[in-house]
């Protein structure tokens, strides 16, 4: 075998495998280790056989490079034998993020794939998509058209708010698989960013966010997660983008919030604005607050007679903004005393 194995990873070599007894071959595809090949032929065939020997992983590292020389139905099986997992020993033939994206816009390009079979796959590789360089574009669209999605991942993500137990659909026996459920669906809340009644041409209608939003709310108010699912809301209604007068958010979403503003909706909306500021470079004290306090000053002010309850999360992050610039400008002046 060790013969074998180390021969070139090529049709030579398999032609020479193909040639013993089923055992033989069956050792050869679990043990060697795949290297890179030009042939189109013969990566398939390598890609092939690794997924029937079960090493999903080795297989991945092979078309690494080579992705479009795969099938997309190929691909896709690939992805989705990784995401069952394998036998293969810890610490081999590791996944990157950059890979596994790479896939996906691939897969996504391709349109071979139907968009639930992608969403499927999406959630189930929800953490390469938690740090903002990806989305998962199938998901959102199945959660924009599926409220009810939407309401089964907030179920996944949280707790009850009351005492009750929750519905057969919701539990799991097993603590572990309950926690990698809980965690996935949390991630997936938290990334998606596509705004419900959101057209194929970009524009939002108000009127199909509502009735979406309607939907949502009745359905995690059943599994006793109404604060929580709210907040998650306000966290996805953040994404829209701003109006032509470049106040956020733009006139359909406005018109949405006047209709369905809760408390723990604007909750959501101000951790999530919040927190949309990013990495801040330090000025002189607290002028980059004191801007984007003068920003939401300003919208709250385009928006008290038209959008009052939008104008209140303006005032609400002006007056956190403002907060904020009083405690660097008065760090600012200790640091300049201490550095006299």
């Amino acid at each position: 075998m060790p013969l074998l194995t180390s021969a070139p990873f090529d049709r030579a070599t398999w032609a020479v495998v193909d040639s013993f007894d089923s055992d033989v071959r069956t050792a050869y595809w679990r043990e060697l280790p795949p290297n890179w090949n030009r042939d189109e032929d013969d990566l398939l065939v390598g890609v092939t056989h690794l997924l029937k020997a079960i090493r999903p992983r080795a297989a991945f590292r092979l078309a690494h490079f080579s992705m479009k020389k795969l099938p997309p139905l190929v691909l896709f099986d690939l992805l989705a034998a990784i995401a069952r997992g394998s036998d293969e020993t810890a610490n081999t033939y590791q996944l990157d993020r950059h890979g596994l994206r790479e896939a996906f816009r691939r897969l996504n390009e391709s349109a071979d794939v139907k968009t639930d079979a992608m969403a499927g796959l999406e959630f189930a590789f929800i953490d390469i998509f938690d740090d903002g360089e990806a989305r998962p574009e199938n998901l959102e669209k199945e959660i924009a058209r599926n409220p009810e999605l939407f309401v089964q991942a907030v179920g996944f993500a949280f707790k009850r708010s009351d005492d009750n137990e929750d519905s057969s659909e919701l539990r799991l026996d097993d603590s572990n698989q309950k926690s990698n459920r809980a965690r996935s669906a949390y991630k997936l809340v938290d990334v998606i960013a596509l705004i419900p009644g959101r057209k194929d041409d970009g524009t939002i209608d108000s009127a199909d966010s509502v009735r979406w939003i309607e939907q949502a709310r009745a359905g995690y108010a059943t599994i006793a997660r109404e604060d929580v699912g709210d907040q998650m809301l306000g966290k996805l209604l953040s994404h829209a983008p701003a109006d032509d007068d470049g106040v956020w958010p733009c006139l359909p979403v406005r018109d949405t919030l006047e209709k369905v503003m809760t408390e723990h909706i604007g909750r959501g909306l101000h951790t999530a604005l919040f927190n949309s500021r990013g990495v801040t470079w330090r000025g002189s004290g607290g002028d980059q607050e004191r801007e984007r306090a003068t920003g939401y000053a300003r919208g709250a002010e385009a928006m008290q007679y038209t959008h009052p309850r939008v104008a209140a999360v303006h005032r609400d992050m002006e007056r956190t903004y403002l907060c904020h610039v009083e405690r660097e400008d008065t760090d600012a002046k200790a640091n300049r005393r201490l550095i006299r």
